[in-house]
């Protein structure tokens, strides 16, 4: 697929790289802006694209909120912890049918909130490249309602398992690194408040277990007196498969199969 293109270009280059560069240096030698440790906290902007192709259903806007983290490394400079939280709120735009068929289109009411943990191990080739492999879990839980006659809630809780690899490079005065990472869909739960419609309405809970994604981005550090200034643009691509079917009252309900594209442009300082 062509979203896997960037992320598999990455890879190639820096396994290519891996083979091809210098030896680990000593510690004491490599550019400290290679990799830097220490919490940051910041703004994170996202553009959420949300499809279901059968039937059409769109869902889309603009999410705003807070990131806050932490990078470690234990055992020296060789291996390396990444934990990090962020919480988004906003309003989207929803296209889409009722139940019996009618076309909806409102505003939808969303919070978002995401926990990640990575640990992996670094590569050292020259005084100022190397590379980090690691892998780890993300927690993600999205609270979604639907500002219509005939809405309801929906809570959408995910587990996955991301494994990566980051390129970084130092110079002088800053660095970068270059992300490529593959996603798996270990759990997920989404329960919708179909009593909010009525109470002859029951809630029901979908079972998600099958779906992948790939994240590839950016992250940009510039020292700024005793701060890091980072800079980190990500776009990832997700496609979730029908979900188990759960039953009520009213009949058998699924939720289909499904492909979402998130963009998001974090500002941070690290201290």
């Amino acid at each position: 697929m062509k979203f896997l293109i960037p992320a598999i270009v990455i890879i190639l280059f820096s396994f290519s790289a891996l083979a091809d560069e210098q030896p680990t240096q000593p510690d004491d030698l490599i550019n400290p802006l290679l990799v830097i440790t220490g919490p940051y906290v910041g703004y994170r902007f996202q553009y959420f694209d949300y499809i279901e192709p059968s039937p059409d259903i769109h869902q889309f806007g603009i999410l705003n909120g807070v990131v806050v983290g932490y990078d470690g490394i234990i055992q020296g400079n060789d291996f390396f912890y990444k934990a990090e939280f962020e919480y988004l709120t906003g309003t989207l735009a929803y296209d889409g049918y009722y139940q019996g068929g009618g076309a909806l289109s409102a505003n939808t009411n969303d919070h978002t909130a995401l926990v990640r943990f990575n640990m992996g191990f670094t590569k050292y080739q020259t005084l100022n490249t190397a590379l980090q492999f690691y892998s780890g879990l993300t927690s993600r839980y999205l609270y979604d309602y639907v500002q219509a006659s005939g809405g309801y809630r929906r809570e959408i809780s995910q587990v996955t398992l991301p494994v990566g690899v980051i390129r970084r490079q130092a110079f002088d005065r800053w660095s970068y690194g270059l992300m490529a990472e593959i996603d798996i869909l270990v759990s997920g739960t989404v329960k919708s408040h179909l009593s909010d419609v009525g109470p002859s309405y029951t809630d029901i809970e979908n079972k998600q277990n099958r779906g992948f994604g790939a994240r590839v981005g950016a992250e940009f550090d510039i020292p700024l007196h005793s701060m890091i200034l980072m800079i980190q643009p990500t776009f990832q691509y997700w496609v979730r498969d029908d979900s188990d079917i759960d039953t009520n009252s009213q009949g058998s309900y699924l939720e289909p199969h499904n492909t979402t594209k998130i963009y998001n442009l974090s500002v941070s300082l690290k201290f």
